[in-house]
């Protein structure tokens, strides 16, 4: 009977410090494999830089008329998949085209100083279709013409900006695009009394680069 007695009392004691090792082992395993989860992770944050070639013009209902070839520099934030707000600059490079047209045209001859820019900051709703992203763009903006020698008058308009593109993602993180913008619209362009409708617009096609921040400590 004593013998028993013992061989339980040894298996007990064995089942016991066999529990309470696996326990340790679980209990170490789950304290080393844990993670802390560190600021940004899934939020899956992107930032964007672009660049694009541009076409500017600026037509007054007089047929005076600015034209120009440029490019476009573009800094974004993609918020989430339906929204990003994005900043642009564009500035005219090579000769600056003009047409004096009629009443109340400038007498310009001399276009080698001009300078024809825009810049603006906009909120862009979007919509993804497998590789493809429409969106629109609406903000705030300022279009410069200045250094017109002859004229003698810098010219410039600040107000609503908008637009309209479409992208295609070539790759994960590359975009191309094709969009235009409307980034003036209203008398006199910077010509007080003038009762003259302008309109200044952009026509862009151009490559974005996205930066994923998935995980920032």
């Amino acid at each position: 009977m004593k013998k028993i007695y013992m061989i339980i009392f040894l298996t007990l004691t064995t089942l016991t410090h066999a529990e309470n090792d696996f326990n340790f082992i679980e209990d170490n395993q789950t304290t080393t494999t844990e993670e802390v989860a560190p600021f940004f992770k899934d939020l899956n944050v992107h930032f964007y830089l672009g660049a694009a070639f541009s076409s500017l013009s600026l037509d007054g209902s007089n047929n005076e008329s600015f034209k120009a070839k440029g490019m476009t520099l573009q800094l974004g934030y993609r918020y989430n998949d339906y929204l990003s707000i994005e900043g642009r600059y564009t500035k005219h490079l090579g000769d600056l085209e003009y047409r004096h047209g009629t009443n109340g045209g400038a007498n310009i001859n001399d276009l080698s100083h001009a300078d024809f820019s825009t810049k603006a900051i906009y909120i862009k709703p979007q919509y993804r279709v497998n590789k493809v992203k429409i969106y629109g763009m609406l903000g705030y903006g300022q279009v410069t013409l200045a250094n017109l020698m002859d004229d003698g008058v810098d010219r410039a308009e600040s107000g609503l900006q908008f637009g309209l593109g479409v992208s295609y993602g070539y790759r994960p993180y590359v975009d191309f695009y094709v969009d235009f913008e409307h980034i003036y619209g209203g008398k006199g362009f910077g010509s007080a009394g003038t009762e003259v409708d302008y309109s200044a617009n952009t026509f862009n096609i151009g490559v974005a680069y996205k930066f994923v921040l998935k995980e920032m400590k």
